[in-house]
């Protein structure tokens, strides 16, 4: 694709828009998905064992039933059944405590791995092209302006050290990083502006409601 400005022609490269669709990917990912809570979500929902947790759940409800069958029980009147259902609830309450350690240990292995292959989908890709392609054109310039006389070019549009009168990967993916980081804070920041000010609006027809 050719786009021509006063003086300067740029020669948009097909590899721009595969460096493009990465560099939006790997911040969606990282600013809009919580990873450590999808983690726990896909290993809940795919990965949990739903055997011991229906276990566990039998476990828990036994132990309500004997806990309310024995706090029918006065300690004095029926010592002896009372003793042995207390016993049997401290033996299953053991119990439900063990498979809920084996559980949570199991789940937090498995939530590790997840977040682990999160990470990789979220910066590997990223910091491939970054890396690999670094000195790969996405944009090239051809210019009779001024713009050739300047080192901007040079030591920005293609670092690191790539050919002149180019856009490289690199430049690429840390400016459309940066832009993209800055739209988002400034939309975060006029979203909670605008929540701030409905806010304050309700407060002030809720007291002049009170005055009324």
């Amino acid at each position: 694709m050719d786009t021509s400005v006063t003086g300067t022609r740029l020669i948009i490269e097909p590899f721009l828009t595969k460096v493009t669709v990465v560099v939006l990917f790997s911040f969606l990912l990282s600013t809009f998905i919580d990873r450590q809570k999808t983690s726990k979500w896909i290993s809940s929902y795919f990965y949990s064992d739903k055997s011991q947790i229906s276990k566990l759940n039998l476990l828990m409800k036994e132990s309500r039933s004997i806990e309310s069958e024995r706090n029918k029980l006065s300690a004095q009147d029926h010592y002896a059944k009372w003793t042995k259902l207390n016993r049997k609830l401290d033996k299953l309450n053991d119990e439900i405590k063990l498979l809920s350690k084996n559980i949570q240990s199991s789940q937090l292995v498995k939530v590790g791995k997840i977040s682990s292959i999160l990470l990789f989908l979220e910066k590997i890709p990223l910091y491939f092209i970054r890396f690999w392609y670094s000195r790969t054109p996405v944009i090239l310039i051809e210019s009779n302006s001024l713009f050739n006389s300047f080192g901007f070019q040079r030591f920005i549009l293609n670092m690191p050290f790539g050919e002149k009168n180019i856009v490289s990967t690199l430049f690429w993916c840390i400016a459309l990083d940066i832009v993209l980081q800055t739209l988002y804070n400034f939309g975060s920041d006029v979203y909670n502006t605008v929540n701030i000010i409905r806010s304050s609006g309700v407060t002030v027809e809720k007291r002049n409601s009170k005055t009324d």
